[in-house]
């Protein structure tokens, strides 16, 4: 079962945690989820540490969050450690050049890459 549990810090800075096994089910409410914290705030963390899985319709709405995010003039950041499961599967489909457990690390390879837009 995924669960996804939101926390504003403050107004203008929220943390959305992500967990499970996540997939094409899922996409639409997290991507509506990510719409509304772009819209109502300036910071948005989202900790990826409890995430087992994921699929590639998952990762594609990451990247466009990370893509996105400056050219609204927001803050997107990747937080927590990731497993190692998902750490090889974003490796092997070539969104990062080699696998780390930082999500922090892990949003740096992904800002290098050129991805589609939320």
């Amino acid at each position: 079962m995924t669960k996804q549990q939101q926390t504003s810090i403050n107004d203008l800075t929220i943390n959305l945690e992500w967990k499970g096994s996540l997939s094409i089910e899922h996409a639409r409410g997290l991507h509506q989820d990510l719409l509304e914290a772009f819209t109502k705030h300036q910071t948005i963390y989202l900790d990826l540490s409890n995430v087992t899985d994921m699929d590639s319709s998952i990762i594609q709405l990451i990247c466009a969050a990370i893509k996105e995010a400056p050219t609204q003039k927001k803050a997107f950041h990747l937080t927590g450690t990731l497993q190692t499961l998902l750490q090889t599967k974003l490796k092997r489909y070539g969104f990062i050049m080699k696998e780390t457990s930082i999500a922090e690390e892990l949003e740096k390879q992904w800002s290098m890459q050129n991805q589609g837009s939320l």
